[in-house]
């Protein structure tokens, strides 16, 4: 589940999701501002479902 869920972290493509598309289609951004943007989101995201996994669920299995 935690791999599903940091998968959807994928904000550094220009056509991940359609509001990306839709701001690459206005000529706005360029690819390099969703890389940056992504990445840190992407690093954020995979961090929390990391700290969600090791401390958060396990209170869940009992």
């Amino acid at each position: 589940m935690a791999v599903a869920v940091a998968s959807s972290y994928g904000m550094t493509l220009p056509i991940s999701t359609p509001p990306n598309a839709i701001a690459m289609g206005s000529g706005v951004l360029q690819t390099q501002h969703l890389v940056k943007a992504g990445g840190l989101i992407g690093v954020l995201g995979m961090a929390l479902v990391f700290v969600m996994t090791k401390y958060y669920w396990p209170l869940f299995a009992r």
